[in-house]
This record gives C-alpha cells, sequence and structure tokens, in this order.
C-alpha cells in the first residue's frame, strides 16, 4: 500500500521531482563542462569538443532561464 499526502491532494510527484533533479544536475555538469574549456581555452589548449559537450548539457537549463524570463 503506497502512502499518500494530504499536502499534495493524494498524488504521488517522485518521478516527477526525479526527472527535475536529473536535468538540473546534468546542466550543471554542463556549466561545469564550460567552464574546464574556458579554463583550458585561456591557459592555450582549446577543446572544441569540451565545448560542444558542455553547451549540449546546458541548453535545458538555458530554455527553462528564457522560459521563466518571458
Amino acid at each position: 500500500m503506497r502512502l499518500r499526502s494530504e499536502a499534495t491532494g493524494g498524488y504521488d510527484f517522485g518521478g516527477l521531482i526525479v526527472a527535475g533533479l536529473a536535468l538540473l544536475a546534468s546542466s550543471v555538469a554542463g556549466l561545469m563542462l564550460l567552464a574546464v574549456a574556458a579554463w583550458r581555452h585561456f591557459s592555450g589548449r582549446p577543446s572544441p569538443r569540451l565545448l560542444i559537450g558542455g553547451l549540449v548539457l546546458a541548453l535545458p537549463l538555458l530554455a527553462v532561464l528564457l522560459a521563466l524570463m518571458g
């Protein structure tokens, strides 16, 4: 038997919360990759694959921020 909470009206939002946290974690990883790519670029060892990977992972966060802006 699954316990339900009155605060959520009896709905289980566990899966939605896990999906949101996974999206946030991958976006943070993308921002970290972008930081490492910038550090390597300014030290004279550019890495285009690292830059592209960071951009791809950070795109969902950018889309959410743009949606919240307007």
